[in-house]
């Protein structure tokens, strides 16, 4: 017990100590902060208490420990400007409390008209942001686990490209209120990437989250802080009958500046034996409402 708690107080000192020194206000690889997996993203994002199913590779590593059968899910969203994000994850627990998983994720671009200096046409281009992630994480005690995720960036438009190393840490562990769990993740740590001749810093973000469980019902909050901004949201999950579940969420934070119905999220999940459908709606105001569907399984 004195050790887990100990490894944790270590992942809040760092996740806290950290912010005042390396979150730019100025990063880029802005689709590294897009939610990935219609469950998470239909709760407003508040996933890292949670953090409990293969998901967790992407929003707190440390969450794969809680997994206790393989997962495999997918996601498509149609995403803003015409833009499409595709996700897919992979975990995998193994003896000796551990658990590896994997990730692709993917935000592609139509073809974009191409000009020349004084404007005359050259034909289309597109663009295309990727990330692949393997993480590893081990449960040290009935109501803790930790975990580490190693990113590989890529970030291309047209013939010139960018790639880019990050670590994402993380930690889920129990409290000594009943049903209540903390979680505490560090993403997107790593060197400046280089586009062409300019540098740009990655979107760091410490989050600490909290989830309250009961049998039909996670009420989860998180509080994010990147860009030199932070944002706190809440979310509830309902599971509305055995094969039904309804997911809400709010966050407030800079977005909120688009209007409209911006923080707000919603979302279903379908289960059917180890097989789940999710879908999350997530508007941003003036640009456009963004969807979500995620297939999963376990086996």
């Amino acid at each position: 017990m004195k050790r887990f708690l100990a490894v944790a107080i270590l992942i809040v000192s760092v996740t806290i100590g950290v912010s005042g020194l390396s979150f730019a206000s100025d990063s880029g690889a802005a689709f590294l902060k897009i939610g990935s997996g219609a469950r998470p993203s239909a709760l407003g994002g508040n996933f890292v208490g949670l953090a409990d199913d293969v998901n967790a590779i992407n929003w707190n590593p440390g969450g794969l420990g809680q997994i206790k059968e393989r997962e495999l899910s997918a996601m498509y969203a149609s995403w803003l400007a015409d833009m499409n994000y595709e996700y897919a994850a992979y975990a995998q627990p193994l003896s000796g409390n551990i658990t590896v998983g994997g990730s692709v994720t993917m935000l592609q671009s139509g073809d974009m008209e191409k000009r020349s200096d004084t404007r005359e046409r050259l034909g289309t281009f597109s663009a295309t942001d990727s990330c692949g992630t393997i993480a590893i994480a081990k449960k040290i005690h009935d109501n803790a686990s930790f975990g580490v995720g190693l990113k590989i960036i890529n970030q291309k438009i047209d013939d010139e490209s960018a790639t880019g190393f990050a670590l994402d840490l993380g930690g889920v562990f129990g409290t000594s209120v009943p049903n209540l769990k903390m979680g505490v993740a560090l993403r997107n740590l790593g060197p400046k990437m280089k586009f062409i001749s300019e540098g740009y810093n990655l979107p760091v973000t410490a989050a600490v989250g909290f989830n309250y469980g009961l049998p039909k019902l996670n009420l989860t909050s998180d509080l994010n802080y990147f860009d030199s901004t932070m944002t706190f949201g809440v979310g509830a999950e309902f599971k509305l009958a055995s094969m039904l579940g309804l997911d809400l969420g709010y966050k407030i934070g800079k977005d909120n500046k688009l209007g409209g119905t911006t923080g707000v999220s919603a979302g279903l999940v379908f289960n059917l034996s180890k097989i789940n459908l999710a879908y999350a709606w997530v508007p941003y105001g003036e640009l456009q409402d963004t969807h979500r569907i995620s297939l999963g399984v376990k086996f």
